[in-house]
C-alpha cells in the first residue's frame, strides 16, 4: 500500500492524535500482517523512522517539532539525562520486535544522535555524545 492511500485513511490509531503517521497498531489494521508475522527491518530504517517520530511527535495541541528537539538539546548541552516516558513512545514497539536490548538501545541512541545532527550540526552532536552528554533513558 503507498504512503497515499495509508494516510488517507479514516485511522483511529492513538499514534495519530500525537501526529505521528503511523505505529506498530497500524501495520495491523491498514495492511495485510497476522499478528503472529515477525516483521524485521534494517537498521538505517529503524534510525530513519525513530528520527521521523522525534520531529513529528507532538502532544496534542502542540505543532510538529516543538517537543523532543528543545528537550534533548537543552539537556544535552546541561549534562541533564534525559526522560523518555514510555506512553510517548510505545508506539516504536513494532520497529524493535526480535532484537536484542543491547541492540535496541544503541539504535534508539543512534536514531537520537541523527535527529540532533539534523538541527544542531553533525560535528556538535558527535562531541557532545563523545563527552557523553547525550544522554537518556526510558520510564
Amino acid at each position: 500500500m503507498n504512503s497515499q492511500v495509508r494516510l488517507n485513511v479514516k485511522c483511529e490509531c492513538n499514534c495519530h492524535t500525537y501526529h505521528i503517521v503511523e505505529c506498530g497498531e497500524c501495520l495491523y489494521i491498514h495492511h495485510d500482517v497476522s499478528k503472529d508475522e515477525l516483521i524485521t527491518y534494517t537498521e538505517s530504517h529503524i534510525v530513519d523512522t525513530l528520527l521521523e517520530y522525534l520531529h513529528r511527535f507532538g502532544l496534542p495541541k502542540n505543532r510538529i517539532c516543538t517537543y523532543y528537539y528543545p528537550l534533548l538539546r537543552s539537556n544535552a548541552l546541561q549534562n541533564i539525562e534525559t526522560v523518555f516516558y514510555y506512553k510517548n513512545i510505545k508506539f516504536l514497539d513494532y520497529l524493535f520486535k526480535g532484537k536484542t536490548p543491547k541492540r535496541t538501545k544503541e539504535l534508539f541512541h543512534r536514531g537520537i544522535l541523527h535527529y540532533l545532527a539534523l538541527y544542531h550540526g553533525y560535528h556538535d552532536v558527535k562531541g557532545l555524545d563523545e563527552e557523553h552528554r547525550v544522554r537518556w533513558r526510558i520510564i
